[in-house]
């Protein structure tokens, strides 16, 4: 087997230089870090005020209820918010989805009328809104008369 005739190599270990005694070390910080307000203003430099943290979005929530006493109680209707297809209601249901706070537009629909309703949802609000078909006011006189009669779809927000 042969060997290698190789020297060790020396070890390269230098002795660090003293910091000069003007120098900050570690232990002495320049900014004292038990006022904060210090720390924000060597953060966001010599401004004022420092921009307001944001605020975590909360999502909303839109109900729709179709519980009138006097809907008619038979046509379902279609619920559009935004103008995107939302839910289809029936008689005694209610339908609750989250949505984005802002400004919306819920549109109720029966096949025949549609009402639109336009709404200001704040982050974390629960907007609450009833929908129902009724007859019109010549309603009941055209069902006498006539025997058929269009019904009119109601949308309101609910006062409770």
């Amino acid at each position: 087997m042969p060997t290698l005739d190789r020297q060790p190599r020396p070890w390269r270990v230098g002795v660090a230089e003293p910091a000069p005694p003007d120098a900050p070390s570690m232990r002495d910080p320049l900014v004292p870090i038990d006022d904060v307000s210090v720390l924000v203003r060597a953060y966001y430099g010599t401004v004022d005020t420092p921009p307001e943290a944001p605020t975590t979005v909360r999502d909303a929530q839109i109900t729709v209820a179709r519980q009138f006493p006097d809907d008619f109680q038979d046509r379902q209707i279609f619920l559009f918010v935004d103008d995107q297809p939302w839910e289809k209601v029936r008689y005694g249901q209610s339908v609750t989805r989250p949505v984005a706070p802002g400004r919306h537009r819920v549109r109720a629909f029966n096949t025949l009328f549609s009402r639109t309703l336009e709404i200001d949802v704040r982050p974390g609000e629960h907007v609450r809104l009833r929908c129902g078909n009724g007859f019109p006011r010549a309603g009941w006189l055209l069902m006498m008369v006539l025997h058929v009669t269009y019904l009119r779809v109601r949308l309101e927000r609910d006062p409770a």
